[in-house]
């Protein structure tokens, strides 16, 4: 995708994100609730994008599509 072009998501972006997935999921089961992947990944969605600005991180969001690639060394 166009809007996804040269960016990396960077190893905090990932620890945001799987965190607040994990809280999400721990939350759902003490409130007697089955695991609701898509309700927590949009809650971690959202609260990633919220530290990501208060903390004025950028580069590539850990929970959007990712395409791995790797870069040719420059000879």
């Amino acid at each position: 995708p166009p809007n996804c072009v040269g960016k990396v998501v960077k190893p905090v972006s990932f620890f945001i994100h799987e965190s607040t997935e994990n809280r999400e999921f721990a939350r759902q089961q003490r409130a007697g609730q089955p695991f609701n992947y898509s309700s927590a990944h949009t809650h971690a969605m959202q609260r990633e994008a919220s530290i990501r600005k208060a903390l004025g991180i950028t580069g590539g969001f850990s929970g959007g599509a990712l395409i791995t690639t790797i870069n040719k060394k420059n000879k």
